[in-house]
Formats: C-alpha cells, structure tokens, sequence
C-alpha cells in the first residue's frame, strides 16, 4: 500500500517530536531545578539558550504544555534570580513542583543528558530533533506553494497571451474609404474614414472641425452611429477610440461597402 506524501511526512516526523519534546522536558526540569537550589549561576547559561515561550511551543503536543502560566512564571523568576533581583518565596515551591512533574514525565535518558552537560547539548539536541522533525512536513509545504505559484504563474501568462491575441484581433486594421459625419460640441461635420478597426478610426477632417483630445464625440457611418473619444488630433487627422467595441457583424458590412466602391 502506497501512502501519500505528506501522510509519510508526517509519520517520519513523529518519532523526532518525541525527541524534541523530552528534551524541552529536561530543559524545563534543568531551570525548575536551579530555581528550587537558588543557584543563579547555574541558571545564566540555562537562560542564553532556553525560554518560555520555546520551552512552551516544543511541550504544545505534551501535557507539561497546560502549564503555561507556570512556566512563565519559572522563567521570570529565574530571569530575576540570575539579574540578583528578589524573588518571591512562593517561587521555590512553584519550581519544585514544575521540577517534579518534568521529572515524572517519562523522559529518563534525555533529562540525564541535559544534567550532564548543563543544558547545552540539550538545547543543542533538541534544535537538531525539531529541525530533523520538521523538515519534511515543511519540505512539503514548501513543495504545495511551488506548486501552486507554479500554476498561478502559468494561468496568468496563459492569460495575458489570450488578452493579448483579443486585443490584437479586435485592432486589427482595415483601409477603408467611408464618408462619415462627426458630431461633437453640437456641431456636425463631414469626415472621411481612412482606416477602421473594432476599436477606432482614423479619420480626415476639414481644418475648422471642433474637437481637441479626449473630446467626446459620435461618428456616424452609414447607419452605424458609434460613440468614441478623440484621442489625437492635428490640422488634417483624427486618431478616435469607440467607447464599445464594434460589432464583427457591424463591421463587415462597412468593409463590404469599401470593396464594392
């Protein structure tokens, strides 16, 4: 029976939570311990490579983890110990008992082997084991999201190419010689057509035709009347953009007038 990669990630991962979890155990046992001994010495070291809310994320899956606010508690008292501040009575017995139920958590070989070394190779270990723990269900994701940019990149060049052959199609120019008229700020004038697509025209005007960029106008060609926007002018010529696209079966019968003239 084959398993789906990520249901194998996450079997593989097991293994090395548990390892991770014994040796936030220890580290937590090796602080609870320092704290009930009053060694602040002993707890410097702890501190550079240990905190509650790491302590706290590695023990989210263990049932050490429900005691958080213990935990925090640990840490500010050790962190005032260490400082030579004061430090309530009650924070001895807080850390006994945290150094009790870490004690009796199962985790034997690990808590040997962060007294032993004073808590380095354990924290040590322990970044190795999350690190080696997670690896693969994070190699996983990162594999989905590759995918998923992957196709999201490709249906937007796909997009972009289709957008780009419409615009192409609906541009496409056709020379053409039709009268037309060109209303625009109430006044009417003749033009001639010179060249048409689904988009625009170009259009010839007579010099005293009104209409600057960006006026608003209406062409009239045989029975099509079509609303654009002058987009360039000069003494002669007319650049115009159709406010709707023409209709490919409006626009056959004006390029069928042109061949047959």
């Amino acid at each position: 029976m084959r398993l789906p990669p990520l249901l194998l990630a996450l079997l593989l991962a097991l293994p090395a939570r548990a390892g991770a979890d014994c040796t936030a155990v220890a580290a937590l046992e090796a602080v609870a311990r320092a704290v009930e001994a009053g060694r602040p010495a002993a707890l410097a070291p702890l501190l550079r490579r240990h905190d509650a809310e790491s302590l706290l994320w590695a023990l989210r899956d263990h049932p050490l983890g429900a005691e958080a606010g213990a935990v925090r508690g640990l840490f500010a008292a050790a962190g005032a110990m260490a400082a030579g501040r004061p430090v309530a009575a009650e924070a001895g017995s807080g850390a006994a008992r945290l150094a009790r139920l870490a004690e009796g958590a199962g985790c034997a070989e690990a808590r040997a082997r962060g007294a032993a070394t004073g808590g380095e190779a354990g924290g040590a270990a322990r970044r190795r084991e999350d690190r080696a723990g997670w690896h693969p269900v994070r190699l996983a994701a990162a594999g989905v999201a590759a995918l998923a940019l992957t196709a999201a990149a490709a249906g937007a060049v796909w997009l972009q190419a289709r957008l780009r052959r419409r615009r192409r199609r609906l541009s496409r120019r056709h020379p053409v010689r039709l009268p037309a008229l060109m209303r625009a700020g109430g006044r009417e004038a003749p033009a001639m057509v010179l060249d048409l697509s689904r988009l625009g025209a170009k259009l010839r005007l007579a010099p005293d035709v009104p209409g600057e960029p960006a006026t608003a106008v209406e062409i009239e060609i045989g029975e099509a009347r079509l609303a654009a926007t002058i987009r360039w002018r000069n003494a002669h010529y007319a650049g115009v953009s159709f406010d709707r696209p023409l209709a490919e079966d409006a626009l056959a019968p004006l390029l069928a007038a042109t061949r047959a003239a």
